[in-house]
């Protein structure tokens, strides 16, 4: 009953002071449950404002943690993104816009590039599946692409795609290739990067990082009037025919019926090969106890 009434007549206290924005702005956040004195009762034990994560940190333990290990906690702070009042989570309607946007206050020629991209327009169109910035970098535990546990470090990034591309869910709702990350990985490009191979593609290689378009787009980097600049980048003077081979390839009758012969040319051959040497094995065997049984 006490909690009760201190709840109830705190805000009023506050608002003697402060503007009533305030509150409106708190009663859309994430933290519309929360008392103005859940968070500002802390700022006498940590005064310092570069201290203002200690606040949040006595909620979101695991989260700050993660956050000081991050590329953003020497310079940056919890508000700085999030905000003081109108807190937004991802998990709001166009809450992954507006972390984008927040994203882009800092990373600006990434966010003009991202705005411009079909991962941006879906998301405008309320396809809540569409990635965002913390889809791919992460939300708090953001790490340099230089390092290997980066979600965009260049031998992650392909698995890093997947988890839309290959998601069976997602790629089966929006009309999407189904199996590009297996594909892939059976690729030229695919089996160097897997063996750690720095310079062999990946997917941003070739579809870009943030201005991603799809193929029929003329701006998009897989274009096929685009396809020899965008191979040219490692294959130097790649042409017309250099692009005609695809790296995302089934061998599947209805996807690549040259692949599906091919395979099924060799499965063929090779299966006849094996059975051969099995015979031919089996006969030099029973020939071998043969002559041994008639010393």
């Amino acid at each position: 009953m006490i909690l009760l009434i201190l709840i109830s007549v705190s805000n009023p206290i506050c608002e003697e002071c402060h503007s009533s924005a305030l509150y409106d702005s708190l009663k859309v956040s994430a933290h519309k449950v929360l008392d103005c004195s859940d968070c500002h009762k802390n700022f006498e034990k940590y005064p310092h404002p570069k201290k203002e994560k200690k606040y949040c940190e006595n909620c979101h333990t695991d989260v700050v943690k993660f956050f000081e290990k991050s590329a953003h906690s020497k310079e940056l702070r919890c508000f700085n993104c999030h905000g003081r009042h109108e807190i937004i989570s991802f998990k709001f309607p166009g809450g992954k816009i507006v972390i984008s946007k927040k994203c882009a206050t800092c990373h600006t020629k990434e966010g003009e590039k991202y705005f411009a991209s079909i991962h941006s327009d879906a998301l405008k169109k309320g396809i809540k599946e569409a990635p965002s910035c913390i889809d791919c970098h992460s939300e708090h535990y953001i790490l340099p692409v230089g390092e290997k546990e980066s979600p965009v470090y260049y031998k992650n990034v392909p698995k890093t795609c997947a988890h839309c591309h290959e998601n069976k869910a997602i790629t089966t709702k929006y009309g999407l290739p189904s199996r590009p990350y297996s594909t892939y990985l059976k690729s030229y490009h695919g089996i160097f990067l897997e063996q750690g191979v720095p310079y062999a593609a990946n997917c941003v290689s070739c579809h870009g990082s943030h201005l991603i378009l799809p193929a029929s787009d003329e701006r998009s980097s897989i274009n096929p009037k685009n396809l020899p600049k965008t191979c040219s980048k490692c294959h130097p003077g790649a042409d017309w025919n250099f692009t005609k081979g695809k790296i995302h390839v089934e061998a599947k009758k209805e996807v690549s019926p040259h692949v599906f012969a091919v395979r099924l040319f060799y499965t063929v051959f090779i299966s006849i090969l094996v059975i051969g040497f099995v015979i031919h094995i089996i006969f030099d065997f029973i020939r071998y106890i043969r002559k041994k049984g008639g010393e």
